[in-house]
């Protein structure tokens, strides 16, 4: 409306200026073609100058220039009415954002309140709940305190009752009470024993379960080492120690020296050969002296250092010491046959089988007594008789063929016999015992695959790596878990991953 009421304002102006200018039309032309040029003046003033009869084009002319005051003055009308218009609206616009605002707050101010009359409602019904809540407790309070006053009524005529009756019903509960008294004494007892033993027996378990995985994570930090050999091998063979050849302060002086030299402790492995007779007498036959040589002999693979005395001449010797860092040693005192013989890894020693030869019984005895305990009465009375032993095999002894494999030999074909009491590794051409372990003695079976399987031994003896059929390796699993006092730990490869 106002701006209709603006330009109909607008318009009756300029079509006055008009008449003035065109006194011979007449103000509905003027208002016909102002309004078929949308108000505006100057080209409405064009049309009705083409319009404009009866004056010359140069009477016309002075007309225009007398008059040419007047439409610019009509412009700045134009102008101020635009002017006023711009600024009605703006007030407009103003006054319109203002009720907006206001009506906003009014809202806000209603909506505040509805939370406030809501969060007051709220409180009023948790109140009422409370209240409600609170005197049902209440009620039912009074109430179990007048069950229990109702039972203790009954229980005070009930003892008056007790107390009148004869002595002979009274003493009588009174064993009755007495006899339930023990009866719960003895369960208690029995409940307390038995709460005893569990927690004896969960904290055996708990116990075996923390050796089980410390042992567990040994294994995993001696995996590479057992796949492969150790840098240095300290052989010791302490059932034969004697009072002025200590075996572990000489090992220990041993590790010392190396270390010195810029070996590190995972790099020196020590091997207890008690068990294991033919590893014994292949240790002293390459290292060149069977009579004289003691325990411990060092080696480096499969190649031997010799006793403390050699390791002293070695660890003095720059060159032959930084052959042993490379892997690159090989003792003096071998010939080249030799060296390569001991480099094939086959047992044979300049042309002599050392693990293929019978071994004679001094080398069964030196074994020990720990391990002679369970060995065949044959084997135990041989060195006190003339004959030949024959090692015959027991009804419920087991045997099976398999290949044995370590770094210092390689795929030897042995016989595996599974007796009562533990295990005799024999040749299978000689039927001679070249090692003997008992069950007691096995800590942990490693599966490798199915056809090959390693065996760890508690007593520091070399583990075994053993080759067979699937079939075969399953049954000797199985036979050292029925066999064994304490089941071994079987562990497979993937589970050290």
């Amino acid at each position: 409306f106002f701006l209709t009421y603006h330009l109909l304002v607008v318009m009756s102006g300029t079509v006055q200026n008009l008449m003035s200018m065109f006194p011979s039309l007449s103000e509905d032309t003027i208002t016909a073609v102002l309004e078929a040029q949308g108000g505006d003046a100057d080209k409405a003033c064009d049309e009705l100058l083409n319009m404009a009869v009866g004056d010359d084009l140069f009477n016309r002319s002075i007309y225009i220039e007398d008059n040419l005051s007047a439409s610019q003055n009509l412009q700045r009308f134009d102008k101020q009415q635009e002017d006023i218009w711009r600024k009605c609206k703006e007030r407009e616009e103003k006054r319109l954002a203002e009720q907006r605002r206001k009506e906003e707050d009014e809202l806000r101010r209603k909506q505040k309140q509805e939370q406030i009359l809501a969060e007051r409602r709220a409180k009023q019904e948790a109140a009422k709940r409370e209240e409600e809540a609170r005197l049902k407790e209440e009620a039912k309070r009074k109430e179990e305190q007048r069950i229990l006053a109702e039972r203790k009524a009954k229980q005070e005529e009930l003892k008056k009752q007790e107390r009148e009756a004869e002595v002979l019903k009274q003493e009588r509960i009174k064993l009755e009470i007495q006899a339930e008294k023990d009866a719960l004494a003895a369960q208690k007892a029995e409940l307390e024993a038995r709460a005893k033993t569990e927690a004896d027996e969960l904290a055996k378990i708990a116990s075996e379960k923390a050796a089980l995985e410390e042992e567990l994570r040994k294994m995993r930090e001696e995996k590479l080492a057992q796949q492969s050999p150790p840098k240095i091998s300290i052989y010791t063979r302490k059932q034969q120690s004697e009072k002025d050849h200590n075996q572990d302060e000489i090992t220990e002086e041993i590790k010392e020296k190396f270390i010195l030299n810029g070996f590190s402790d995972n790099e020196i492995k020590v091997i207890d050969v008690s068990c294991d007779m033919e590893l014994a007498s292949f240790l002293k036959n390459i290292c060149g002296d069977l009579e004289n040589l003691k325990f411990p002999i060092v080696c480096t693979g499969n190649m031997p250092i010799g006793t403390i005395e050699q390791v002293n001449t070695l660890i003095e010797s720059e060159s032959q010491l930084q052959q042993l860092k490379d892997g690159k040693f090989t003792p003096d005192f071998l010939t080249t046959d030799q060296t390569n013989s001991l480099k094939d890894g086959t047992g044979v020693f300049v042309g002599q089988g050392v693990l293929d030869h019978c071994l004679d019984a001094a080398e069964y005895v030196v074994s020990g007594v720990s391990t002679l305990l369970w060995l065949p009465v044959s084997i135990v009375t041989y060195p006190f008789r003339s004959e030949k032993p024959g090692l015959e095999k027991g009804a419920d002894d087991v045997d099976f063929d398999i290949v044995h494999t370590n770094w210092y030999w390689r795929n030897l074909k042995r016989r595996f016999r599974f007796t009562k009491n533990g295990i005799l590794r024999i040749h299978p051409t000689h039927n001679d015992i070249r090692a003997s372990h008992p069950y007691s003695s096995i800590l942990a079976i490693k599966i490798l695959s199915e056809t090959t399987i390693v065996i760890n031994y508690n007593d520091a003896s070399s583990p075994d790596y053993v080759c067979a059929t699937s079939t075969a390796i399953n049954t000797m699993i199985e036979l050292i878990q029925k066999r064994s006092e304490k089941e071994p730990v079987i562990i497979r490869e993937s589970d050290l991953n």
